[in-house]
């Protein structure tokens, strides 16, 4: 804006003159106002996250959004504005978010934040016991996760949970004792710090109960040389079923 000062002087008689003294013009000194709200600095993302971002001039000429030096958007309104940023679209990695903005004087304002981008899955996995199979007392059930940006691992159970802050390799003692026989899931979820997650899961049987051997009879009860004997027994099972029914015998201190 120019400012002007001039000076006039009137006499009794009509006569004025006029005469300019001083004239300057103002300008613009103030900065643009700019910030991003969300995301934070340090954060992790994936998918599709909300940009909230805050710009202010009384002469704004224009916003630009970048990510990496990339332009993402663009806007010359000043107030609140969100932007969806598709990560997915992008590589795993930090990268840098910019706001820049600009006035018709020609100042400008940036701020920046730096936030890792990861859309991988951390990896899991369920090393002992295996899928289906029988256990029963003191169990170790091994457990692997891995993750570039690792949050955490939980173990469940059936009631049982046991959580890990550190991916690799992990062993959780499981005292089937304390567990009625039955079938058992055993699950395992690992999650990063940009909100993905990965589970596994398998079934085991608890079996703590031995069979029951009932009504072993043979006949004759005492055979002489060359007699046929027929041996019977009873066997009951309900868990996890019968392997094997072993008949021994030995002649005095033989094998």
């Amino acid at each position: 804006t120019l400012v002007q000062y001039r000076v006039y002087a009137f006499d009794n008689a009509g006569n004025w003159a006029a005469v300019d003294i001083y004239s300057y013009s103002t300008t613009d000194r103030f900065l643009p106002v700019a910030m991003i709200v969300a995301p934070t600095d340090g954060s992790h993302l994936s998918g599709c996250v909300n940009v909230e971002v805050f710009v202010h001039d009384d002469n704004l000429y224009e916003a630009m959004l970048k990510a990496n030096g990339t332009l993402t958007d663009s806007w010359n309104e000043t107030g609140p504005h969100t932007y969806t940023w598709n990560t997915t679209i992008v590589n795993d990695g930090l990268y840098i978010l910019a706001l820049e903005t600009c006035d018709q004087a020609g100042n400008t304002a940036e701020h920046t934040v730096y936030v890792t981008v990861d859309n991988t899955l951390p990896t899991v996995g369920i090393q002992w016991p295996l899928n289906g199979s029988y256990v029963k007392g003191i169990v170790s059930v091994e457990v692997s996760a891995e993750d570039a940006n690792f949050e955490e691992m939980e173990l469940t159970i059936d009631d049982h949970v046991q959580v890990w802050e550190v991916c690799g390799n992990q062993a959780y003692t499981w005292n089937t004792s304390d567990c009625d026989d039955g079938l058992y899931a055993i699950a395992l979820t690992a999650r990063d710090k940009a909100g993905n997650a990965a589970e596994t899961s398998l079934l085991v049987t608890v079996d703590n109960t031995a069979p029951v051997i009932n009504n072993f009879t043979w006949t004759p009860s005492e055979p002489v040389a060359n007699e046929t004997v027929n041996a019977s027994v009873q066997i009951f099972e309900e868990g996890s079923g019968i392997k094997n029914v072993t008949l021994w015998f030995k002649v005095d201190d033989g094998e």
